[in-house]
């Protein structure tokens, strides 16, 4: 990747910290960060070990490769490893996890989803303010409580609500209160696959990453390991809120409601 500067600010900090120390060498260009939890209460805590990359970006839209150089032993901050060239162009920008960022200034919510969302995968970015970045989730979560006998091979949540979308490309604005704005390449859909080893028939819970929205439109379509479907919408009466940062609960399958594959 061509590197760039992050913040120049940053480096000046960082080269000021250097001459105390007595060294005549440049000094590594760190910041402090902090991971908003997922859950919408302020509090903050490090899912990222060592070594875990991140991408940053500034107004050229040029990506840079971005560490974790260390995590705090109360899991409360860490300090990112930044790239030191060049003069800075405008705002920077950090996005987690580095394939997230796809150019342009545009960030990705996946289409196809692997697996339950777990911490490690969701969404963060930041702006750098005052010597430190803090990180806050761009999504929503949908936690599906499914109950069935059946062995699902994958599940799909989309809307006809032309407006509403719910992965693809976004690009950000409002830090530090994101907004993401859906551009081209934005889709009304997402799936969730390889979850066939999860046993549904007690019930069980899947994590699917969204865009934030109002859902008056939502269905869900349930395919088996024999290619067998089940749909279900949301009843004309009905919405769903999905707020960036928070996990909105939906149940579906139970024995006075069973799911019906044909």
């Amino acid at each position: 990747m061509k590197k760039i500067t992050i913040v120049a600010t940053l480096l000046m900090a960082m080269a000021i910290t250097a001459c105390k120390s007595g060294s005549t060498e440049s000094a590594p260009t760190q910041i402090a960060a902090t991971v908003q939890m997922f859950n919408g209460d302020g509090s903050s805590f490090v899912h990222w070990a060592p070594n875990t990359t991140l991408v940053a970006w500034d107004e050229t839209f040029n990506p840079v490769e971005v560490t974790v150089a260390s995590v705090a032993e109360d899991s409360a901050s860490c300090m990112l490893q930044l790239a030191d060239t060049a003069t800075p162009s405008g705002v920077s920008r950090f996005v987690y996890p580095a394939n997230a960022y796809v150019g342009n200034g545009m960030v990705n919510i996946p289409t196809v989803q692997q697996r339950s969302a777990l911490t490690e995968d969701l969404l963060y970015y930041a702006e750098p303010r005052e010597g430190k970045v803090d990180f806050l989730p761009l999504c929503g979560l949908i936690q599906l409580h499914v109950t069935t006998p059946e062995q699902l091979a994958s599940i799909t949540l989309s809307t006809t609500d032309s407006l509403l979308y719910f992965s693809g490309n976004f690009t950000v604005r409002e830090y530090p209160i994101p907004v993401i704005d859906a551009v081209e390449g934005a889709e009304h859909q997402v799936t969730l696959q390889g979850i066939d080893q999860i046993d549904f028939s007690q019930g069980a819970d899947v994590f699917i990453q969204v865009a934030p929205g109002y859902c008056e439109s939502f269905q869900v379509v349930f395919q088996n390991k024999d290619g067998k479907k089940c749909t279900k919408t949301l009843k004309e009466d009905k919405s769903i809120l999905i707020e960036r940062g928070k996990i909105s609960s939906v149940a579906l399958g139970d024995a006075s409601h069973p799911l019906v594959f044909e």
